[in-house]
């Protein structure tokens, strides 16, 4: 979580139905995927080259999501997640891979929206537990 000293802005995203905030060196742009979704990445505006991001996928389901349309949004990432289930609502991944830490939340909420949440960074502590907190956040605004 980020503390109170941190200095933090919220994220308000068109078709993102949660606020969740970011380090405010952070921008976000749209981006597109195959599926009817809504796609962000997020990066660090300030960082060089191997910067941190947060990719944000968010789809709302017909009805309670299933099993199914969570892997469908889940074919959208760039890396492939080897998911722990955390609870029936929630699969976490972490990886750390030639020098990239990769953390991969798939999570249903308010039962008929699933968000995928893909954040890289490069190995370095600061970086790792920047992601970390972004992810986090985003978990705890879905609850």
């Amino acid at each position: 979580m980020f503390a109170p000293s941190d200095e933090v802005r919220e994220m308000r995203l068109d078709g993102v139905p949660i606020t969740f905030v970011t380090p405010r060196s952070w921008g976000c742009l749209s981006a597109t995927v195959d599926i009817r979704a809504t796609a962000w990445r997020c990066i660090d505006e300030q960082a060089g080259a191997g910067r941190p991001q947060v990719d944000i996928i968010v789809r709302q389901c017909a009805a309670a999501c299933t099993a199914a349309e969570r892997a469908e949004v889940d074919g959208e990432l760039t890396v492939a997640p080897a998911y722990t289930v955390r609870d029936p609502a929630t699969g976490i991944a972490e990886r750390t891979a030639d020098g990239k830490y990769t953390l991969t939340l798939n999570r249903v909420f308010s039962t008929s929206w699933v968000l995928v949440v893909q954040a890289e960074a490069q190995s370095q502590p600061g970086d790792k537990a920047v992601v970390q907190k972004i992810v986090n956040d985003m978990y705890v605004q879905t609850a």
